[in-house]
């Protein structure tokens, strides 16, 4: 294998390389060739099997490599490379995806793919005809390939010119697999053949739709991003990163919100004399208005995605972005063996509701292990709540110290809690969530109506809850003994009744690990599990739903050294707190508080805004 640079010949044709990093680490040698002087280079195990596999017998072949390519342990080279990533895979030749070695379920499924699945006059025939189960089953396994859940892939696939997949001595256009998958759903669709846990954990399924959705087209022909920065980081969350900065860096290329500039990339002349010629070529391409710093730390980059996220949104739930679950743990970085605590303003992974597991063998058990978010997707034009009414954040700031970051934002406090029930394990409603919320007989009582809306956080799939939803929760819990829980799952699994599985899954998808409780004004809600009695149901402004704080007393010698904090500029006369800091235990619904009302209870209580140091 020989190295070379081409700067007299930026226009000489190349294929890139797309293939799967792993976990393994960098033991496999293989023999370079740079600037005419042999020299052994360890490499990843997948990567030195890719390269025998792609390299022709009788002649010359030119492959862009990432992990050749890039000096890995350059922060500056990375800072500069990564920028340029969509112009690179964009003007190859071909994208050669590496899905690993083959093995009798990938030349069952690609020859099942290239010989059957994709004449379209047989495709009735072949999902209903039995023997071809096992063709199916070694397309799914195909589909649970590791290169399909990595989070750079989406970019190398989408921009390229021409894809071709390789596993093994097989191989397939990538537009042609990318109709397979779409017909396998499109079969599965029709024959239930397998359940929801097999498909909602394939990733290969989850990367077409991705892909489908980046772009669309003008009336002038002209291709466009179509997805802001927020959003594709908080939908694309399954997809992994090795280097948890990544989770937002791989990403950049994509979004229609990020745009380039020239000021504000790290210094050219702290990269390789081939780097700096590479960027400055692309100048147009390479520096975008969003920086790549690699020398940043991970909580340095969140933080700076979160800030560039709050200033383009829209200005009434801006704040929304501290209630959505994006960030994977920094412990995933080869770098930092330990997990730092993240600040409770970034939410992170563990809080998803669907395990960000793609690609791995999930028969048995839902994926799901939380509720959905309360706030809308970033983006979306129907917003579900509006707590803090149309009254827009107003100035807030981050604060670094030596041992925390703080984000201060206003906002005030509405009520406190003071019950909290168990949580809804897997979706089934605990016997005593009825007699927290009032309901003594749920066997023969029409359920109160704060009780029925709360379970659903009085939504539905058009938006508000539809009126049968009552009718459906008093048939559901109806027959239940005295201090029995309602079993969801097994409800929504037996019932011929699909208005009540309806009305089940909805719950499931809002109170899933959640706590009912209850608070002083007499009010209930959901709320996060970790919550407790004591802590401070609040509306910040600029977020879409209510927030659960808790707060801390401050050490003496900080309070004295910080002084009078100066709070963001008050717009609503926020006064500073200088006694106390909080911890954002989570989003909550509080039935009855979600449209505005709290704004009104406000004023009609004279209760005073407030500055809270949220870490």
């Amino acid at each position: 294998m020989e190295v070379r640079d081409h700067p007299n010949h930026p226009n000489i044709p190349y294929e890139a390389l797309s293939w799967c990093w792993g976990k393994a680490k960098w033991t496999e040698p293989i023999q370079i060739k740079d600037g005419g002087r042999p020299q052994t280079l360890n490499v990843l195990p997948n990567l030195k099997k890719a390269l025998v596999a792609l390299r022709h017998k009788s002649k010359r072949r030119i492959l862009w490599v990432d992990a050749i390519c890039i000096d890995q342990n350059n922060p500056i080279e990375k800072s500069l490379q990564v920028p340029m990533m969509a112009h690179i895979y964009g003007n190859a030749l071909r994208v050669l995806v590496w899905l690993g070695d083959g093995d009798l379920h990938s030349q069952r499924a690609l020859n099942f793919v290239n010989t059957k699945l994709l004449r379209f006059r047989e495709f009735d025939h072949l999902r209903e005809d039995p023997e071809t189960a096992e063709k199916w089953e070694s397309f799914i396994r195909l589909m649970r390939r590791p290169w399909f859940s990595r989070r750079w892939v989406i970019q190398e696939i989408a921009m390229a010119k021409e894809g071709i997949m390789q596993c093994g001595a097989h191989s397939i256009r990538w537009e042609d697999f990318a109709d397979a998958v779409s017909l396998f759903i499109e079969m599965d669709k029709k024959t239930r053949r397998y359940s929801r846990t097999v498909i909602d954990t394939l990733a290969a399924p989850h990367l077409v739709d991705v892909i489908s959705k980046l772009f669309q087209r003008t009336d002038s022909g002209e291709q466009q991003r179509a997805l802001s920065l927020e959003y594709l980081v908080f939908n694309l969350s399954p997809f992994e990163t090795t280097d948890p900065r990544d989770t937002v860096y791989a990403l950049l290329s994509l979004a229609k919100d990020v745009l380039r500039q020239t000021d504000q990339r790290p210094e050219l002349n702290e990269a390789s004399p081939a780097i700096r010629r590479t960027a400055r070529t692309n100048s147009n391409l390479s520096a975008q208005s969003y920086p790549v710093d690699y020398k940043q730390s991970t909580l340095s980059v969140y933080r700076h995605f979160m800030e560039y996220c709050i200033r383009r949104s829209e200005r009434t739930r801006a704040m929304d972005i501290i209630c959505r679950p994006w960030a994977p743990c920094p412990s995933f970085s080869p770098a930092s063996p330990e997990c730092p605590k993240l600040p409770s303003w970034i939410m992170s992974l563990d809080e998803a509701p669907f395990r960000s597991d793609l690609g791995h063998d999930i028969y048995t058990a839902t994926p799901r292990k939380n509720a959905d978010p309360l706030v809308s997707m970033p983006g979306k034009d129907h917003q579900s709540y509006s707590a803090a009414g149309v009254l827009p954040w107003t100035e807030w700031r981050f604060q670094e110290r030596q041992d925390s970051y703080s984000m201060l934002v206003n906002g005030f406090v509405v009520d406190e809690v003071s019950e909290v029930t168990e949580p809804a394990l897997l979706g089934n409603i605990p016997a005593e969530w009825c007699s927290a919320a009032g309901w003594t007989d749920p066997g023969y009582d029409e359920p109160p109506e704060a009780f029925w809306k709360t379970l659903i956080a009085d939504g539905g799939p058009q938006g508000r809850a539809p009126r049968h939803y009552r009718r459906a929760c008093k048939d559901a819990f109806h027959g239940l003994y005295p201090g029995q829980d309602l079993s969801s799952s097994a409800i929504v699994s037996e019932t011929p009744n699909s208005a009540i599985a309806d009305f089940l899954r909805r719950v499931q998808a809002t109170t899933w690990n959640r706590c009912l409780c209850r608070t002083k004004r007499g009010r209930i809600g959901l709320v996060h599990r970790n919550t407790k009695e004591g802590d401070l149901v609040c509306i910040l402004y600029g977020c879409s739903v209510p927030v659960v704080f808790r707060k801390f007393k401050k050490p003496q010698e900080e309070v004295q050294a910080d002084g009078k904090p100066d709070p963001p500029r008050a717009q609503y006369n926020a006064t500073g707190d200088n006694e106390w800091y909080y911890e954002l235990i989570g989003p909550c619904y509080l039935h009855g508080m979600m449209g505005g009302e709290a704004i009104a209870f406000k004023n009609e209580q004279g209760i005073t805004n407030k500055t809270f140091d949220i870490r």
